[in-house]
């Protein structure tokens, strides 16, 4: 396989149930009334291992305890969220939260943000690998492994 750029949201990085049998989570909240697991979908890893370049690209303006095993393995300047300090109108919050990411991610690639497009997170699933960026949704991870 070609070496791609590979974008992924923190979605297709984590899952709230294990991906087979046995599955040891990445993070676990102990709170009694709140707690949780997260589990790795395997595909960061498994873009990391075919020698893709990797970028996260989130709608989350501050990491959770739940993102610090990603955020080991992405190197910082390769993390977009929502900058902290934005101003603007209540209408603009998609936007910043949403797209403002994605456009900051494409224009440091080079790329121009296509006209037409008025939501990232449907744009991010057009991204096939055929311009050269591949959507991280798209990898295979864990769930092509058979229990």
């Amino acid at each position: 396989m070609e070496r791609l750029i590979v974008a992924f949201g923190t979605t297709t990085i984590m899952s709230s149930e294990p991906l087979f049998p046995g599955q040891p989570p990445v993070y676990t909240n102990d709170c009694p009334e709140q707690g949780y697991s997260c589990y790795s979908t395997g595909k960061l890893e498994a873009a990391l291992a075919e020698g893709h370049d990797v970028y996260v690209v989130t709608i989350l303006p501050l990491p959770r305890p739940e993102d610090a095993w990603w955020r080991d393995l992405v190197p910082p300047e390769r993390i977009y969220s929502p900058v902290l300090d934005a101003r603007g109108e209540p209408e603009q919050t998609f936007d910043h939260f949403v797209n403002g990411p994605w456009r900051r991610f494409l224009t440091d690639l080079g790329r121009r943000w296509p006209e037409d497009v008025k939501d990232a997170l449907i744009f991010r699933e057009t991204l096939d690998g055929s311009n050269g960026i591949l959507y991280g949704g798209r990898i295979q991870g864990y769930s092509g492994i058979s229990a």
